[in-house]
């Protein structure tokens, strides 16, 4: 089913998706458009004083997917959604998408993003992001904030200045985090339970350790900790004119 819907400004938005591909675009807008294409799914929107929320479900409920399940697999039809949501760049989002991916880029504000298998990527926002992954990559780049960020399992790849007003925290149940942070001013804190410790500094001088590591970047203004239990974790700081190259 193709769609094409629009909605006038709120402050606060909620999506959900249960499967496929969600990318949430910011721009210089007051309203707000999805578009898009889904299959076997069901969407509903709603409003709640200056919260729009969205949601593209399954069809069934729970005690009815075993036999959804036979029925989509012999018909190849399986519930997925391919959607596009355009905001105005300054608003709160919450986003959560099931299984699939999630892409989030060109927002100013606060955002709370949810995915349980797939891969997640945030790129070129400024403000305030918390992600709990169940099953899934993480990316962040060209990011300014303040960031708490939790994956069960999947690798964390973050570029970006971290915000010195509050604590910011990165941590992987298993898997590797990179951290590649541009003027940092911060003090860190790192555990790798049975993994390795790199820090590089941007004239390529690295220093390794086990299992922890801590220290101060900068004046040491803001605060990082950095938690893996299985995997490997690598520091890397550079500066505003690198990063623009």
């Amino acid at each position: 089913m193709e769609q094409l819907e629009k909605f006038p400004f709120n402050k606060e938005i909620h999506i959900k998706l249960d499967s496929g591909k969600l990318h949430i675009q910011g721009e210089n807008r007051q309203d707000i458009e999805a578009s898009g294409n889904f299959r076997n799914m069901v969407f509903k929107s709603s409003q709640e004083d200056e919260k729009l929320i969205l949601s593209y479900s399954y069809k069934v409920n729970w005690f009815q997917w075993i036999y959804a399940w036979i029925g989509y697999s012999l018909k190849k039809g399986w519930p997925t959604g391919n959607i596009l949501l355009k905001v105005p760049q300054k608003c709160d989002l919450k986003a959560n998408v099931y299984s699939g991916s999630l892409s989030v880029e060109g927002t100013n504000g606060s955002a709370s993003l949810q995915v349980g298998s797939g891969k997640a990527i945030v790129s070129q926002c400024v403000g305030k992001i918390k992600m709990l992954l169940s099953g899934a990559e993480c990316i962040v780049k060209d990011f300014c904030g303040s960031v708490s960020i939790y994956s069960y399992t999947g690798d964390i790849d973050f570029l970006g200045v971290l915000s010195t007003d509050s604590p910011n925290k990165i941590e992987s149940l298993t898997g590797t985090i990179k951290a590649t942070l541009t003027n940092p001013d911060l003090k860190f804190n790192a555990a790798a339970s049975t993994g390795q410790i790199t820090l590089e500094s941007e004239d390529g001088t690295k220093q390794d350790a086990r299992t922890r590591a801590y220290g101060t970047l900068g004046n040491g203004t803001g605060f990082l900790q950095l938690v893996t239990k299985i995997g490997n974790i690598a520091i890397k700081t550079i500066s505003t004119k690198k990063h623009q190259l």
